[in-house]
């Protein structure tokens, strides 16, 4: 996604650490990985940007951030309920 894609080229751009992206559509994470690797080749920065659609890619991580959403659904809906139905969703309990 972009918010995602976005906080993944400043964490690049910082050096502050090798990067997955993760998406659960196939292939997405992957070209926006490839999309940002080449940005930092031509920066001459020495990061590694991968992308992914498989969770245990993410399984040495030190940091994860999510980024992931839902729609919103009615008027009552919450961040914290969007969360808990990507968690659902996903079979990530």
């Amino acid at each position: 996604g972009q918010i995602g894609g976005t906080l993944a080229h400043l964490i690049a751009m910082k050096e502050l650490g090798d990067v997955v992206l993760f998406d659960v559509a196939e292939g997405l994470a992957k070209g926006k990985a490839l999309d940002l690797s080449q940005s930092t080749a031509v920066d001459g920065l020495d990061v590694k940007i991968t992308g992914t659609s498989d969770y245990s890619d993410t399984s040495n991580s030190d940091v994860i951030i999510i980024t992931a959403g839902v729609p919103f659904g009615n008027a009552g809906s919450t961040n914290l309920l969007r969360i808990a139905k990507i968690i659902e969703d996903n079979n990530l309990t």
